[in-house]
């Protein structure tokens, strides 16, 4: 997992387009069996904007099938899933704070990539927001749950809206997802009407390691394929004339009393193109370099401490099986096995496998083994709902 890099002729950066990305060793991920990410890829960097790509062997027409029709999201608690959480909550009151009157001056608001429309649902029913409100989105299975707001099967490359539709636009947790940026771009600047606003937020990049989480979390994130820092999405925003107004970089909750990095981008769109960019110096690829250096110090002791907790144990149960069982999992610290028990309470996951094993809902079965808790979000529930169920707390092992 060294951080080293070396040139390589690869294409322009996608994101500022004034080098060629270099080349930094690879990284492998690991998801539930049959999906698109189980993969070993490189990641292409700019030493100009800093923006980092994941070089994946698949485009966007296969990440918008795997949203469409396989990903979990839906079922899932968390930063852009569209829900309706106390975290949830104080992030949209977040945003309405930034975009300060712009909301109620606008006659028609989307939200791209809604997923369950938890943020439409609190404009309309918590604000109070009378315009049109409409949400898109590949999933139909988390449209369907929007029974009074107008729903549009779509993505950030083909919106399926009209020009000039909307007034407001929120990317919420999208761009980070899309290999081809300058067309959701395009496609962005043609919908939302001249003098209107888009709303984009993705992870900030440079905060990965201020808001550490666990080893390789971040960049763990194998749905990622894009890793943003201020100055590559201004740069992309400005090669297309639109406006940046306002950067804004700050933490927000997320369960488990951890925090995410975001960076939230409010742009104007003008039939007049942006000639004079927020000024911004060049910022290099060196905070990437940095934090896989860093994380790879703190993946050794955690996989020091987590063989002295498996030597001599010949079964175990893992219960979490999410982005930090996956990654200890792809950097091959734990092995799935017949003796392997692999729970989860999430429903959905239920109908996975991983390595052809099962995921068992943890509330059926008797508890006399060792347990490893791979959830650092909700290792208190699962150790509270362990101790609920008869497990000893000393052969419980949370990362």
């Amino acid at each position: 997992m060294s951080s080293s890099t070396t040139a390589f002729d690869l294409a322009k950066c996608p994101a500022c387009r004034q080098e060629n990305l270099s080349r930094a060793d690879h990284f492998k991920f690991r998801d539930f069996d049959g999906s698109l990410f189980n993969m070993e890829v490189d990641f292409g960097l700019c030493g100009h904007c800093g923006f980092v790509r994941a070089l994946v062997p698949f485009g966007d027409e296969q990440i918008s099938d795997h949203y469409a029709n396989h990903s979990l999201y839906g079922s899932l608690g968390g930063v852009g899933v569209g829900g309706s959480t106390r975290e949830d909550i104080l992030r949209y009151e977040q945003y309405l704070y930034l975009l300060d009157t712009i909301v109620q001056k606008s006659g028609s608001i989307a939200d791209v990539g809604c997923s369950s429309g938890g943020f439409l649902s609190y404009l309309r029913h918590v604000i109070g927001y009378e315009g049109k409100l409409t949400g898109i989105d590949v999933d139909m299975r988390a449209l369907s749950s929007l029974k009074d707001i107008h729903t549009v099967n779509g993505n950030a490359l083909n919106l399926n809206l009209q020009k000039d539709a909307v007034d407001l636009a929120f990317y919420t947790h999208v761009f980070e997802h899309i290999l081809d940026i300058d067309r959701a771009v395009s496609e962005m600047t043609r919908v939302i009407s001249d003098g209107g606003y888009a709303f984009i937020e993705v992870p900030d990049a440079t905060g990965y390691s201020v808001s550490r989480v666990h080893d390789y979390y971040w960049i763990g994130m194998k749905e990622h394929v894009n890793h943003f820092t201020p100055k590559s999405l201004s740069s992309l925003l400005h090669r297309h004339g639109v406006k940046v107004q306002k950067i804004i970089r700050r933490t927000f909750p997320m369960k488990g009393g951890v925090f995410y990095p975001s960076l939230i981008v409010l742009a104007k769109i003008c039939n007049k193109p942006e000639t004079n960019p927020l000024s911004m110096e060049p910022m290099g690829s060196h905070w990437f370099l940095e934090h896989m250096d860093s994380e790879q110090n703190f993946f050794a002791k955690t996989k020091h401490n987590l063989k002295s907790f498996l030597r001599g144990r010949k079964s175990l149960l893992i219960w979490g099986i999410g982005l930090e069982f996956f990654n200890l999992l792809a950097l091959e610290v734990l092995q799935i096995n017949a003796s392997t028990i692999l729970l989860d309470s999430n429903a959905a996951k239920q109908t996975q496998t991983v390595s052809g094993c099962h995921i068992l809902d943890p509330s059926k079965l008797p508890f006399n083994e060792a347990m490893l808790c791979t959830s650092s979000l909700s290792w208190r529930q699962i150790t509270q709902h362990a101790g609920s169920l008869g497990f000893d707390e000393n052969n419980i092992f949370c990362l």
